[in-house]
């Protein structure tokens, strides 16, 4: 592995450290797309608190989102970071 991959995966890493993203990248991963208030209801949490960390998973390159008239539909980026959130126990994330 050389070192972009490693900074890469560091990224990867340190933004799926926060609970609240890992269960945004999870239920992501499991349902494919989702929108921010549909984020917001799943986890009971204000919509500007979900697009805070949305922002934080886009700059980390896990999600990306694609418009679709006013609604901005997020899913995860590649298939990296598919494989990556395969390895998780999906059992901690509460997005279903």
């Amino acid at each position: 592995m050389n070192t972009l991959n490693i900074e890469e995966y560091t990224k990867i890493f340190s933004a799926l450290g926060h609970p609240i993203r890992l269960n945004i990248a999870c239920g992501l991963y499991r349902n494919g797309k989702c929108n921010v208030n549909t984020m917001s209801e799943r986890l009971n949490i204000s919509q500007a608190l979900v697009s805070q960390h949305v922002k934080i998973l886009k700059e980390a390159g896990i999600i990306e989102g694609k418009r679709e008239g006013n609604i901005i539909w997020y899913s995860i980026s590649s298939e990296k970071t598919k494989k990556l959130l395969s390895c998780v126990d999906l059992n901690l994330c509460n997005c279903k």
